[in-house]
């Protein structure tokens, strides 16, 4: 069933924030394990699946805002490098917690628990060199089964998806709301503890479908690569958000092409092609 998805600009996520404060505390990750179990909670999440410029202007719209949030982070990410941490270090330095959004590889979502969550530490080590901070909290990309709406701790992080996490929760994921109109949810006030997850690849200073969101991420991404690199980017893009295909009719004006750089090419990326 098609979700919402009339408006995915700044000032629509302001609007979100500012209704869901009016009657939620907004709180970290980090902070769960030693909240009110009675709820009257605000879970901002952003999983970053594509892009640290989105995140980071999401990160300071919401700074001038006065609120906090957790940003979800690739180590294993080929769409951007992670370990380039100057955006990561200003979205802490904000007041805004990092932690890790998890890729579960093919050949570990059965039943090697143990087998994953020495992945996931090993993600939070190099996360946790860049951050010069302990990291506490995890997403996953593709929820694993036995964790989704399961246990509060992974690896000795707080699970995104734990089942007391997700009692009240709404997502824009794949470029709608599933809930409907989310003002609506927001206005009515419940008990319990809010998870608010958006993925800041969908947001920008006007609305845009996702379709054309992805086409002008390509094209800001893509604009002074080869032939070959865009084919390489466009797979890897394509792999990493497989449920919104970009819509390659679309010409982005050039004054929203101009809003962020490119990213680095592959001939500054070793192995991105032989990664693929």
């Amino acid at each position: 069933m098609a979700g919402w998805a009339d408006n995915f600009s700044y000032d629509y996520y302001a609007r979100l924030v500012e209704a869901a404060s009016r009657f939620l505390t907004p709180r970290l990750f980090r902070e769960v394990p030693s909240l009110r179990a009675d709820g009257g909670h605000l879970l901002l999440r952003h999983d970053i699946d594509c892009s640290l410029e989105a995140a980071l202007a999401l990160g300071r719209l919401e700074h001038d805002m006065g609120v906090r949030a957790t940003y979800f982070v690739m180590m294993q990410s080929l769409l951007y490098d992670p370990e380039q941490g100057d955006a990561l270090r200003e979205l802490r330095d904000l007041g805004h917690e990092v932690g890790i959004h998890f890729d579960c590889p093919p050949e570990q979502r059965g039943d090697d628990r143990a087998g994953l969550e020495a992945r996931v530490r090993m993600d939070c080590h190099r996360l946790q060199a860049v951050l010069g901070e302990a990291v506490t909290s995890i997403s996953f990309h593709r929820p694993v089964e036995s964790f989704l709406r399961g246990p509060l701790f992974i690896a000795g992080r707080v699970n995104a998806y734990a089942a007391e996490l997700m009692t009240w929760y709404i997502s824009d994921s794949r470029g709608s709301w599933r809930c409907g109109e989310p003002l609506d949810e927001l206005t009515q006030a419940r008990h319990g503890t809010l998870q608010l997850l958006t993925h800041p690849i969908w947001w920008g200073r006007e609305h845009l479908a996702p379709a054309d969101r992805l086409q002008l991420f390509f094209r800001q991404s893509t604009r002074h690569m080869s032939r070959r690199e865009r084919a390489v980017f466009d797979a890897i893009l394509t792999a990493t958000m497989p449920g919104v295909r970009r819509n390659g009719l679309y010409a982005p004006p050039p004054s929203l092409l101009r809003q962020q750089p490119p990213l680095p090419r592959e001939a500054d990326r070793p192995g991105l092609a032989q990664r693929l």
